[in-house]
């Protein structure tokens, strides 16, 4: 007779070991899912820093792509620069020392034969003189050029606009301006900004030195500024013809001579004036209507003191106090 006991237990026994094998598979499962998990998660994180590792990458070589692109730039203007020294090497100075050569020789062929300079003599030595005089001045432009194209940046520091502006007026211009019989109008009082000096007395030279050229007969040139909220903007506005739009966008770009017939140059002036403007963090300009003159200016970055001059109402010229 079977012993029902011993069924059970035996029942209880196969279950026993029946739950020990599941939990024995849960415990691998668990185990395998708990290794599957780490591995994922490495590969997470390891996507992750290939992903800052590439979002590095991409921004090194977006800042690096945009600084050979600026550069490109920047070897194309020195470029066209170096072109502009070979022309004006070429043509500039070609014509007054062939002018010079030919006025010797005849010089040397009148005085060989033992003529005394005469009245001739005399005016062949004034145009010898005006001739290294103009190919003098066309050197210092292109030493200029080149300075200022060689300097990344300048030391500078506050400078007097209105001792650079007495300095240039009274001590370069002041024979011109008497020959031309010309009337300058300046504001009664100029700001100081940071800048360097040396510089700005060629930017003012090159605006009324060509005022005075261009405009009209007698000129009448008016010097002013404007403060604005960052920057301070000079000005010098003539009583000339004027400038066509076409004219305007042609200016401040290297061998640019708009009255060829009415003045002699190298065109390079309005050329280093931006130059110059630029890399003293600023920007040049012109506004100009037929029949009404032109107002040339440059721009520069307001000092951080607080500037409290005379300030120029709309009108060009007219002036009001500061409130």
């Amino acid at each position: 007779m079977k012993n029902p006991n011993f069924f059970k237990w035996l029942s209880l026994w196969n279950n026993g070991y029946t739950t020990q094998q599941r939990l024995t598979q849960t415990e691998e499962a668990l185990h395998h899912s708990e290794t599957l998990r780490r591995e994922l998660q490495d590969e997470i994180d390891l996507r992750k820093q290939v992903q800052l590792v590439l979002h590095s990458t991409t921004n090194i070589l977006t800042r690096r792509t945009a600084e050979l692109q600026a550069r490109t730039t920047e070897l194309e203007k020195r470029n066209q620069e170096l072109d502009a020294f070979a022309r004006t090497v070429a043509h500039d100075l070609k014509g007054p020392l062939a002018g010079i050569v030919t006025m010797t020789e005849l010089l040397v062929e009148t005085c060989a034969n033992g003529t005394p300079p005469d009245t001739k003599c005399a005016e062949r030595l004034q145009m010898v003189n005006r001739a290294g005089q103009q190919a003098i001045n066309t050197i210092e432009a292109l030493l200029l050029l080149a300075g200022v194209s060689r300097r990344r940046q300048v030391e500078t520091r506050m400078v007097n606009m209105s001792q650079v502006v007495t300095e240039v007026i009274q001590q370069r211009l002041a024979d011109m301006i008497e020959n031309y019989h010309a009337t300058l109008i300046l504001p009664p009082t100029w700001p100081s900004v940071e800048s360097y000096a040396p510089w700005l007395s060629e930017v003012w030279m090159n605006y009324l030195s060509n005022g005075l050229k261009y405009s009209g007969q007698p000129p009448q040139l008016k010097l002013g500024y404007q403060i604005r909220e960052e920057m301070i903007r000079f000005w010098v506005h003539d009583n000339g013809l004027g400038l066509t739009a076409a004219q305007q966008a042609k200016l401040f770009t290297p061998f640019t001579r708009l009255h060829q017939k009415r003045a002699d140059g190298h065109g390079l002036g309005l050329s280093i004036v931006r130059q110059i403007v630029e890399k003293l963090g600023g920007q040049v300009g012109v506004i100009s209507t037929l029949g009404q003159g032109s107002c040339f200016y440059f721009e520069l970055p307001r000092p951080r003191a607080s500037v409290s001059h005379a300030v120029c109402d709309t009108r060009i010229g007219d002036w009001v106090p500061q409130t």
